[in-house]
Order: C-alpha cells, then sequence, then structure tokens
C-alpha cells in the first residue's frame, strides 16, 4: 500500500562531500524528523522497505553528542557556580575579616579618644580648680581689704557724726532763744519779736502755741542737716552690719561657746560701738518725729501753728514712713536674737562650771581616800 509515499532515506555517499559540509539542520531538527519517521513507519504509513539503520545511527549520535555537550555545559554551569560560590565565599570572608579589622580599628580610636577625653577633663577640673582657688584668694583679700576700707570710712564717719552732734549741740545752746519760746503777747515787743511779727501774720501769732517750732527757723534748717547726715549713715552702716558684723558675732560666739577657745568670762559682755551708735541714731530719728509734730507749715500761703493741725497733717503726711525707719531694729535684734545668744552662752558656762566643780569634787573625794 502506499506506493507513492516511499521515502528515500538512503544515506549519502560517504565519498562525497556531504559529511564534510556543515550540516544544514539542526540537532533537534534531525531528532525531531527521527520521532515523526518512526510515528510513520508505526502507523503503516510506509509500506516499503524502509532503511533506516544509518538513520537511526546518525540520530544516535546526534542524541549522544547532544547528551555530551549538554553534561558539559551542566559540568561547565556547576564549575562556574562553584567558582562564583567560591569567589562570593572569598569577598566574604575578605569583607568580614575587615569589618573585624575596621571594628578593632574603631574600638582603639574610641579607647584613645576616651583617654584623650578623660585626661583633658581632669586636665580642665585641675585648671578650673586652680582658677578657684586664686579667684577665692583673690576675693578673700579683696574683702579684707574692702573690710579695712569700710572699717576706716566707718570709723571717720563716727567722728564726723560725733564732731557733728558737739557742733549740734553748740548751735542748739546759741539759737535756742529763737526756737522755744512762748507765745507773744499783742503788746510784745522787743526786736526779734519785732522782726517775727513783721514776718509771720499777727493772726498765726496769736493762735500759736507754746514750743511751736518755726519751719524755716535755723534750729530746723541745721537738724534737718543732721537727719539727711543720720539717713546717708543709715545707708552705709546697715550694709556693712548685715554683711560683717552680724557673721562675726555669730562666729565670736560659737568661739566662745567652745571651752578651749573661750576668751572671756560669764560676767564680760561685749558689745560692738557700732551698735551703740547706731542706737544713739535711731534715737535721734525718733526725736526728729517729736519735733516734727512741733514744726509748722504752710497752706495755701498761711503759716499753720495750730498744734492739733500740725499733728493731723504730719500724720497723713510722712508719720508712717518715719515712725517705721525710726524703728530700732538693732536694738530688737540685740534684745531678741543676741541675748538668747548670751543666754545660751552662760548656760553653758555654767554646765561647765558645774563639770569642773564635780571633778574637783571627784578628786578630793579620790585624795581624801
Amino acid at each position: 500500500m502506499h506506493r507513492g509515499w516511499e521515502l528515500n532515506l538512503r544515506p549519502p555517499d560517504l565519498k562525497s562531500d556531504a559529511l564534510t559540509t556543515e550540516p544544514r539542520c539542526s540537532t533537534m531538527t534531525y531528532l525531531g524528523f527521527y520521532v515523526l519517521v518512526r510515528l510513520m513507519v508505526s502507523l503503516n504509513v510506509f509500506s516499503g522497505n524502509i532503511n533506516l539503520g544509518i538513520m537511526q545511527v546518525m540520530i544516535c549520535n546526534i542524541i549522544i553528542t547532544i547528551i555530551i555537550i549538554f553534561i558539559i555545559i551542566i559540568i561547565i554551569i556547576l564549575i562556574i557556580i562553584i567558582i562564583i560560590i567560591i569567589i562570593v565565599t572569598i569577598i566574604i570572608i575578605i569583607i568580614i575579616i575587615s569589618i573585624i579589622i575596621i571594628t578593632i580599628i574603631i574600638i582603639v580610636i574610641i579607647i584613645i579618644i576616651i583617654i584623650i577625653i578623660i585626661i583633658s577633663i581632669i586636665s580642665i577640673i585641675i585648671i578650673i580648680i586652680i582658677i578657684i582657688t586664686i579667684i577665692l584668694i583673690t576675693i578673700i583679700i579683696i574683702t579684707i581689704i574692702i573690710t579695712i576700707i569700710i572699717t576706716i570710712i566707718i570709723i571717720i564717719i563716727i567722728i564726723i557724726i560725733i564732731i557733728i552732734i558737739i557742733i549740734i549741740i553748740i548751735i542748739i545752746i546759741i539759737i535756742s532763744y529763737t526756737v522755744c519760746r512762748p507765745t507773744l503777747d499783742a503788746g510784745g515787743s522787743n526786736g526779734s519779736d519785732e522782726h517775727a511779727m513783721a514776718v509771720v501774720p499777727s493772726r498765726m501769732a496769736r493762735d500759736r502755741s507754746q514750743w511751736i517750732i518755726l519751719h524755716y527757723s535755723p534750729f530746723k534748717a541745721v537738724w534737718d542737716w543732721v537727719i539727711l547726715l543720720m539717713v546717708l549713715y543709715t545707708a552705709v552702716f546697715t550694709p556693712y552690719a548685715a554683711a560683717f558684723l552680724l557673721k562675726e558675732d555669730e562666729i565670736r560666739m560659737k568661739l566662745n561657746m567652745a571651752p578651749g577657745s573661750r576668751n572671756t568670762n560669764a560676767d564680760t559682755i561685749f558689745i560692738d560701738p557700732l551698735v551703740i551708735v547706731d542706737l544713739m541714731v535711731d534715737l535721734m530719728f525718733i526725736a526728729d518725729i517729736l519735733i516734727n509734730f512741733r514744726t509748722t507749715y504752710v497752706e495755701n500761703g498761711e503759716v499753720i501753728s495750730d498744734q492739733q493741725k500740725i499733728a493731723i497733717n504730719y500724720i497723713k503726711g510722712w508719720f508712717v514712713i518715719d515712725a517705721f525707719a525710726a524703728i530700732p531694729f538693732d536694738l530688737l535684734l540685740f534684745g531678741s536674737g543676741t541675748s538668747d545668744n548670751f543666754r545660751n552662752y552662760h548656760d553653758e558656762i555654767d554646765d561647765d562650771d558645774d563639770d569642773d566643780d564635780d571633778d574637783d569634787d571627784d578628786d578630793d573625794d579620790d585624795d581624801y581616800a
């Protein structure tokens, strides 16, 4: 059957150039052709004699060659993969070693930096301590110098105040006849009274009470200057006392409480002369309040000499401020805190004396035994 479907599958002449030339079809083409021929033979497509031996050998050789090539390719690929893996491993190892080396270098650098920082901090601390020591020594020296200067100034001020007080007393004695004088009668006549009546209206002369001080009198002018000097003295003395004297008193009191450093006995009480001077200044401020209650003032161009009006006007004006400024805080401090310290000081001394007496009695008993 199917004679017309004979297939010429004879191999080419071995002596021809067909086998020496490059194949015209690829390996997959021959493999497909072989599979197609075997399929057609199995289906009895060809009825004639088909010599497939040479074709089978060629196809088998091609398949073996393909397999060998495939195996070689796989081996090459595996070798390449192994080489790549080895290279990657080497690179990773190099990277790890580099990281370790870099880490060690960084740690060493950090340690060196920390050591340098510690040394720098210690050096800075030493320098700061030296600078602070120098500053403290300088401050102490300056404080001592300032204390000496302030003490000298205070002594000079005290001397000046004493001189001023003496001068004031002399001035008061000299001009006392112009300050405190009785009320003028209508017929009174002498040189000073006529001058006063010429300056002061007659109505004020009739209404003025006894011991009223004229606000324009020389005594009041001198007294105002004295009070101004007292205010300046207080402005200088109060900060000085708060900064130095109170601290010195506290230190002196602590030293006196200690038996080893005690330099006085129980019957001796030390009072700073500056405290006495300050109390005298406070007394002068109180005297100034009393004088202001007796000093005339001007209202609507008229000199007011009525004692009740003067008191009301002063109470409405500067009385509160003057009264607060005249409070003897030093006296209160001396009578409260300082007296407590002295009381504790006396109690401490008495206790020490009792202990000494007990020790003496014990010694006497031992001697008697």
